[in-house]
């Protein structure tokens, strides 16, 4: 089963996806032909679709916790593209000794605020910053529907700024959204069970990296969780920023729950 979309296929509230593309919703064989190459021929079907609509972009998931091959995607020309990550509250609470432990000299000469009238285009810089490390600095020329949702979260109050409570100088910042729906899959598989609060970004002054602003903001994320009743915080991360995929995965112990796998089609 496939859905033809223009909107991301991944997060909360992120608009439009760069391209037309196809998501494929869920791939089924019955156990006695799964190893006889109808995956295969199901996906090469979606791709014929894809060619007569002249759409260039196949996109699908697998849940990291699924008896399905991980393999299977990159065996018909699948690369991973986008990660998504969980780490519950409790979870979340149960680390918290051994952070401040570490941390809570350094967390003491900081504070945090929302974002105020006039600091969007201090997100828009900071996204813009993202994208190049994404590798999406072509996509950074046009960054006029990107400065709306950055004004829009200054709005809303869902952009946390870090800064240093001697010099008043700004640190870092992150943004946020309030999930009630699946966080992939353009909409298509409704309601989520438990709410959460999802990182939309979250962007570090280049000098202050490495220094504990990251995680100072996501414990600012976390209590803004406890306090509106969300069970866990999630977020996705690009494949290309290994970086930022090693940081949260190994250093921050969030969970990959779900990897979305991107295959272009030439028409």
């Amino acid at each position: 089963m496939f859905v033809r979309s223009e909107e991301s296929h991944f997060g909360i509230g992120y608009g439009s996806w760069f391209n037309p593309f196809l998501y494929i919703r869920a791939v089924y064989t019955v156990p006695e032909h799964r190893k006889c190459g109808v995956f295969k021929m199901l996906y090469r079907a979606v791709e014929g679709v894809a060619r007569s609509q002249k759409i260039t972009e196949i996109i699908m998931h697998t849940l990291c916790a699924s008896t399905t091959p991980l393999e299977l995607p990159s065996s018909v020309g699948f690369t991973r593209q986008v990660g998504i990550f969980s780490q519950t509250l409790a979870e979340y609470a149960e680390s918290l000794p051994k952070i401040m432990e570490k941390y809570s000299t350094r967390w003491s000469q900081w504070a945090a605020r929302d974002a105020i009238d006039g600091e969007a285009k201090y997100l828009l810089a900071g996204l813009t910053d993202i994208y190049h490390l994404e590798g999406y600095a072509d996509k950074t020329d046009d960054m006029s529907t990107e400065l709306e949702q950055a004004e829009e979260f200054v709005r809303e109050k869902r952009a946390i700024i870090a800064f240093d409570r001697a010099t008043n100088e700004r640190l870092g910042l992150l943004t946020y959204a309030v999930g009630d729906v699946f966080p992939y899959g353009c909409g298509e598989f409704g309601k989520f069970s438990e709410k959460y609060l999802w990182c939309s970004y979250i962007w570090i002054e280049p000098k202050m990296r490495s220094s504990g602003v990251a995680r100072y903001l996501y414990d600012q994320l976390f209590q803004r969780a406890k306090a509106s009743g969300a069970d866990f915080v999630g977020l996705d991360v690009f494949n290309r920023n290994s970086a930022s995929w090693s940081f949260h995965e190994q250093a921050l112990s969030f969970h990959p729950e779900v990897q979305l796998y991107s295959k272009f089609v030439e028409n």
